[in-house]
């Protein structure tokens, strides 16, 4: 990750509320800019400032091309500097990063180059970004929803999207073999030893390689999808995802976690059903969408159930609204 610039010497053609500094080439020739446009989006590449320019601007030689930009004031002639092409249209774009050192050069390990190349492939070839459940969690819908909650719990748990910190909590004694051996790097590490029994780890389309991206896109989004059966028959998507905390002074003693879960589903009687549940802290709140004004109704008569079987399970249902929606989503 580029570390962010100094954004006190920035001009006024950016934003003052800009994360980082960005630099816009001013009145470059064509052969410069078909030059520069040949860089792909998200490279970097290093430059160099060859003079400073009376009108405050910069000359600059960039992938082989003379260009003028706009740079912050303490810039030097002479100075290397290290730029990502962050847009072509209307013009080049170029993210700066720290002034490169002529005496040390930014280099990117083999596993670093292996991932991104894992990851690229992965993401070309259509890698899902979502679990994806190979078999049902449950044998029938009769099951009670204690067994129905663990097997949610496990499908996410075991799925080895947080394999790295579940091998930091065995290394702490905080969690045993035999859980960490039913996530799939660790059935993958036991494949390994069998080259011909299974793709190789470093092949795009392996699971290895669509499970990395799955991992990232957690990372990225903060939030966890799961698709598959919940019995046979019974589709079900599944969403988690974690808010900023609730607190009437950021970052105060009175923060509150708040989790989103988000369940869609289709049932026999109901049709499409979408439940929204927010939990902050032990308090409870949940929206319901149905495709009906009939499953609607029907949902609303088992509120006082509803709330009855969360109260005795430790968590206050604070509210529970029932909306149809033609869209069922």
């Amino acid at each position: 990750m580029l570390p962010r610039a100094d954004l006190s010497s920035i001009r006024p053609v950016l934003a003052i509320d800009a994360p980082t500094t960005t630099v816009t080439i001013a009145d470059a020739k064509h052969e410069a800019v078909s030059r520069l446009a040949q860089i792909a989006l998200g490279q970097q590449v290093s430059a160099k400032v060859l003079s400073a320019l009376e009108d405050g601007t910069f000359l600059v030689r960039v992938a082989g091309a003379t260009a003028r930009m706009n740079l912050p004031v303490d810039a030097k002639v002479g100075q290397s500097l290290l730029l990502t092409l962050t847009s072509t249209t209307p013009r080049p774009t170029f993210l700066l990063g720290t002034p490169v050192n002529a005496a040390a050069t930014a280099t990117v390990s083999a596993a670093g180059r292996l991932i991104d190349h894992l990851i690229q492939s992965a993401r070309q070839q259509g890698a899902p970004t979502a679990l994806q459940g190979s078999a049902p969690l449950l044998t029938s819908a009769s099951s009670p929803p204690g067994q129905i909650a663990a097997a949610l719990r496990e499908a996410v748990v075991y799925s080895g999207l947080f394999y790295e910190s579940h091998v930091a909590q065995w290394a702490a004694g905080k969690r045993n073999l035999p859980e960490l051996l039913r996530e799939p790097q660790a059935q993958d590490a036991r494949q390994a030893a069998n080259p011909q029994a299974a793709p190789r780890a470093d092949a795009p389309h392996s699971p290895s390689a669509q499970l990395m991206l799955l991992q990232l896109d957690t990372l990225e989004h903060q939030r966890v999808l799961w698709r598959g059966e919940l019995w046979p028959g019974q589709q079900l998507e599944w969403e988690i995802s974690k808010d900023a905390p609730e607190s009437g002074h950021a970052g105060g003693p009175d923060e509150e976690s708040s989790w989103q879960s988000v369940v869609r589903f289709e049932l026999p009687r109901l049709g499409k059903v979408t439940g929204a549940i927010r939990l902050v802290g032990d308090r409870l709140q949940m929206q319901l969408r149905t495709e009906t004004d009939a499953a609607a109704l029907a949902l609303r008569t088992q509120g006082a159930q509803l709330s009855g079987a969360l109260s005795a399970a430790g968590s206050t249902l604070e509210s529970l609204t029932v909306t149809p929606d033609a869209s069922g989503s």
